[in-house]
């Protein structure tokens, strides 16, 4: 495909744009109920036993405030390289398939939903696996505006493939408990989650931003799912050993740099 730096960037920006209004309409005016309330259905209309509280849907805002930060800093020389040869037009891509899941969920397609959620998935996969193996960060520009947008961006989606697959397969929530079928299918989804988010710190430098996507969103899980006893639980304790597990990389290098002071007066064995 041509691969035009100004063509990407410019296509870029459009596809930002567009995908913001797409977010503002679906997420906070088309899902408000009389009250002005948001309903936090973002993924379709239907509640299932593993469907998150509306906070979470707060992640995507927070995608949005870096992907402005990212349109904006791929004009700068220090971003051209990363911008052009590891997302190229892989960002243009994830913008067709978001805008198809979400159009799609808006028609009452759940299954075809989540078959483009799955491609979204790739989409951003290929972008996120390229920073990781060729494009680490160089400075705090890169960090916030590059690596940072798209770390949220994989974390979330793989949340939504998991909740996508239970609007389209399982029947939907109410206020009994689930049958013990679909709370095991709910604790296998929860502990997918959690091992992807193992996954982010344990991967190279480590990711911290996705494994805390991850635990931010099994958190409103629980809460969602305060009155199904088997969930509720399963969620809170996948969600503490998470944000433990997250906090790995740092007590390493605090007990690493504890043992570094102690051992400086040591003196050296001949």
């Amino acid at each position: 495909m041509l691969r035009n730096p100004l063509a990407i960037r410019i296509s870029n920006v459009l596809v930002y744009f567009f995908l913001l209004g797409l977010t503002v309409k679906v997420y906070f005016l088309d899902k408000k109920d009389g009250d002005g309330d948001l309903k936090g259905k973002a993924t379709c209309d239907k509640l299932t036993y593993i469907s998150p509280a509306p906070f979470a849907y707060l992640v995507w805002s927070l995608i949005h405030l870096l992907l402005f930060g990212f349109i904006v800093y791929q004009w700068f020389d220090s971003a051209k390289e990363v911008v052009i040869d590891a997302v190229g037009w892989h960002f243009v891509f994830i913008g067709l398939w978001n805008s198809a899941s979400v159009g799609l969920c808006e028609t009452h397609h759940p299954i075809l939903a989540w078959i483009a959620v799955l491609f979204l998935c790739g989409q951003i996969s290929a972008v996120y696996y390229n920073f990781r193996a060729k494009y680490p960060p160089e400075g705090f520009n890169d960090t916030v505006w590059i690596h940072m947008p798209f770390s949220l961006y994989h974390a979330w989606i793989v949340v939504i493939s998991v909740v996508g697959a239970f609007i389209a397969f399982t029947p939907a929530a109410t206020d009994k408990d689930p049958s013990v079928f679909i709370t095991i299918l709910v604790i296998i989804g929860l502990l997918f989650l959690q091992g992807t988010a193992v996954g982010y710190v344990e991967a190279g430098k480590g990711d911290l931003v996705g494994s805390l996507v991850i635990a931010w969103s099994m958190a409103a899980i629980a809460v969602q799912q305060h009155e199904h006893a088997w969930i509720y639980w399963s969620a809170v304790v996948l969600t503490v050993i998470t944000v433990l597990h997250s906090a790995k990389p740092f007590a390493l290098r605090l007990y690493r740099h504890g043992s570094l002071r102690n051992g400086e007066g040591a003196p050296l064995l001949s």
